[in-house]
Parts: C-alpha cells; structure tokens; sequence
C-alpha cells in the first residue's frame, strides 16, 4: 500500500454494484472511477470557494468604484458651482468696464 491508497470498508454492496456497472459502462475499472468521483467532488468544493472569494472581491472593488465615481461627481459639481459663480462675478465686472467706457465715450 502506498501512500495514496484508500481503503473503504463496510461500503453497502449495492452501492459497490452500481458502481462496477457505471464503471463497465464507461470501460474503467472501480478504482478509477472513485478515484475520479473523488477527485471531481474536490475540485468543485475548491472551484465553488475560489468563486465565492472571487464574487466577494468583485463586490469589494465594485463598492470602492462606486465611491470614485460619487467623489468625482461630487468634486465636478463643486468646481462647476466655483466656475459658474467666477464667471458671474467676472460677467458683472466687463460689463462694468464696458459701460464705464461707453460712458466716457458718449461724455466725449
């Protein structure tokens, strides 16, 4: 016996039966077959964590993304506020100007 071998006792003959029959079938011997029954089973328990992990850093970096966005809007509507209110006070001081020039022109 090696290190890698099972042994399986007091395993309930039809199920040893059934599996002789799927084995036959598929032209494996049982050994083979539990041993790929095994081997599937723990990798999909293996594949179905990491896709769990997986799904739980996407929502992570999905949340952090969501926040980028709603500061960036939040700073571009502050700094389009700041502009519209420059360009309003500097709209009041060339009119201003112009009407002051006006002004001298028509006293002219």
């Amino acid at each position: 016996m090696t290190g890698t071998d099972i042994h399986i006792r007091r395993l309930n003959p039809s199920l040893i039966k059934a599996l002789d029959e799927k084995a036959t079938k598929l032209k494996r011997n049982r050994n083979d077959l539990i041993i790929g029954i095994i081997e599937n089973a723990v990798s999909h328990d293996l594949f179905t964590a990491t896709e769990e992990k997986y799904q739980a850093l996407s929502n992570q970096y999905m949340q952090a993304f969501e926040q980028v966005v709603e500061n960036n809007t939040q700073v571009l509507r502050c700094n389009t506020e700041a502009y519209l209110q420059i360009r309003k006070l500097l709209d009041g001081v060339f009119e201003n100007d112009d009407t002051e020039m006006e002004e001298e022109n028509a006293a002219r």
